[in-house]
């Protein structure tokens, strides 16, 4: 753990400097820091500092900077320690104050302020070291849900200070959701839009929310900009979404070149999207050849993109098909919803009777997964 004031060195201490306070700066004795009443003695005590050194002017509530051979007002006041005697003050423009014991150990939750460029503090929040949660330190208000996703709103413009992939943890309606944001936070005067995929259900094949939230008060609200701060589920089931059907579907006669989306098969792709693939059973009868193409598509009558599509042909006079086919494949996150749908193509002319899916066989399968894991 880092001393919050590195350079400062042993010198005569005038005043009274609690443990407490000492324990605050990083400290475990009072030689540790310097006390003085005023600062017109500061010229006469040079003696005892190096370049850089801070010493507490107690009347004043500030620092001086020992630079260039005499001391300077640092101008930087953050927030009053208890403990040093008279108004005193801490500064600190590196931003953060951790409290931990005297041996320099840190655990559990500790007070952390923001600071601007002349070191006053512009907002506190508190950081659990131990957990890598950090408080909002401000309120969220349910604005909307589209299970699995949700939007929160905050007043003002935070949009500085939540990005794409931030896991967010609160508690609503007696649940603890866990959620990761899926997009850029929006600000519309007054307030910013965050959205954010909820935790997806345990229940095998679900797209919906396990705990989805509610239109009702938001509380312990805390965010992360890590991977995996505690309790946060990580496995991908928890951030797929699923469509999946047993029960079969088939097109009689069907035209060549003519999109089917056969049964009706579509997966909704939800902001943040990215990964996404199928796996279906094909049932096809003919005559003769058989050219098909199966293809998910974000229309139900065409071919959108050709890395999500499988081409099957059988031209040895093969009369039926019944394979299952799989496909994995990258696609753009989405930022809006945006449905996928199962398309089927007949792509040469001869009498192809029926084609379609055999689900009874093999469930059909239809799955995204979210960018930001």
């Amino acid at each position: 753990m880092t001393n919050l004031f590195p350079d400062i060195v042993p010198g005569v201490t005038t005043g009274s400097v609690s443990a407490s306070a000492l324990n605050a700066l990083g400290r475990s004795d009072e030689s540790a820091i310097k006390v003085v009443s005023g600062s017109s003695v500061l010229s006469t005590e040079s003696g005892y500092y190096k370049e850089g050194t801070l010493v507490l002017a107690k009347d004043s509530g500030k620092f001086w900077l020992f630079s260039g051979g005499s001391f300077v007002d640092s101008g930087s006041v953050i927030s009053t320690i208890s403990g040093i005697t008279g108004s005193s003050v801490m500064s600190d423009t590196g931003g953060s104050i951790v409290k931990h014991n005297t041996s320099g150990v840190v655990s559990g939750s500790y007070n952390q302020v923001e600071v601007n460029d002349f070191g006053h503090v512009t907002s506190g929040s508190v950081l659990d070291l131990s957990s890598g949660w950090y408080s909002a330190n401000e309120t969220w208000t349910y604005s909307s849900v589209d299970n699995p996703t949700g939007i929160v709103t905050v007043s003002g413009d935070v949009t500085g200070k939540y990005s794409p992939g931030m896991r967010l943890k609160f508690s609503n309606s007696g649940s603890t959701i866990y959620g990761i944001i899926s997009g850029s936070a929006s600000y519309v005067m007054p307030n910013t839009y965050i959205t954010f995929l909820h935790e997806i259900s345990d229940i095998s094949g679900s797209s919906l929310a396990k705990n989805l939230m509610q239109d009702s008060a938001i509380t312990a609200n805390y965010y992360s900009t890590h991977k995996a701060p505690y309790g946060f589920p990580l496995e991908r089931e928890k951030w797929r979404m699923y469509y999946t059907v047993a029960t079969g579907a088939t097109q009689a006669t069907p035209t060549t070149d003519a999109y089917y989306n056969i049964g009706s098969y579509l997966l909704n792709v939800h902001p943040g999207m990215e990964i996404i693939g199928y796996s279906a059973c094909i049932l096809a009868f003919s005559e003769d050849a058989l050219k098909l193409k199966i293809t998910l598509s974000t229309a139900n009558n065409s071919e959108s993109n050709k890395n999500l599509s499988i081409y099957i042909d059988a031209t040895d006079g093969v009369s039926v098909i019944n394979e299952t086919v799989s496909k994995h494949a990258y696609i753009p996150a989405v930022t809006t919803k945006t449905p996928y749908y199962l398309n089927m193509v007949k792509i040469v002319a001869g009498a192809v009777d029926v084609m379609g899916y055999n689900n009874t066989i093999t469930p059909l399968l239809i799955y995204s997964e979210f960018a930001y894991l």
